[in-house]
């Protein structure tokens, strides 16, 4: 009977330099390596289903119905359209708001602003949109930043159509989205 001994190298502390590993090669490591890179979860992107009628001077949570992703199950396309913080998930998330709108009324001097709302208040780390309709048009807007969220915050995203006593605006499904992701590494 043979007796086989298997040798596993170990790589010291000084390894790593040119004189012991040529950092122009590739390496194949099997085994667990961790500590290292990560992912962008939890991490959602919501869509509409149809077009929401706005109405004029007051904020109106946009209902965001459809999922196209949705890592954590950690947003709310059913009820309150909203994305909750899950446990242990706490820090920066980059948030993207895209509003296609429309105005009814040729005769509308008032505009249209949004912005994501965490936990039931204007975020004041993202910038508000704010656009006048000139007159009876159709537009995508656009907003995005970073939030700095801790365990169960929540994050909607509000319009508000200013003045327009007889003007109506809407949301319309197709390219309005709204989505965020967790910043690995910050």
């Amino acid at each position: 009977m043979a007796i086989t001994r298997i040798i596993t190298p170990s790589i010291t502390d000084d390894a790593i330099d040119n004189t012991k590993l040529d950092l122009g090669d590739d390496y194949t490591f099997t085994g667990t390596v961790e500590g290292a890179g990560g992912d962008n979860n939890p991490a959602f992107q919501a869509t509409m289903s149809g077009t929401q009628t706005i109405t004029a001077n007051t904020a109106t949570k946009v209902q965001f119905d459809t999922e196209s992703f949705d890592t954590n199950s950690a947003y709310d396309h059913t009820t309150n359209y909203r994305f909750t913080v899950p446990s242990g998930e706490d820090g920066k998330y980059f948030v993207n708001i895209n509003l296609h709108t429309s105005a009814s009324s040729s005769n509308n001097n008032g505009g249209v602003r949004f912005a994501p709302y965490v936990n039931g208040t204007q975020s004041s780390e993202v910038g508000i949109l704010t656009r006048a309709f000139i007159t009876s048009e159709t537009r995508t807007n656009h907003v995005s930043g970073i939030l700095t969220l801790s365990e169960s915050d929540y994050v909607e995203v509000y319009v508000f159509l200013e003045d327009g006593t007889s003007v109506r605006a809407s949301v319309s499904y197709g390219v309005s989205n709204f989505s965020m992701y967790k910043l690995i590494g910050v």
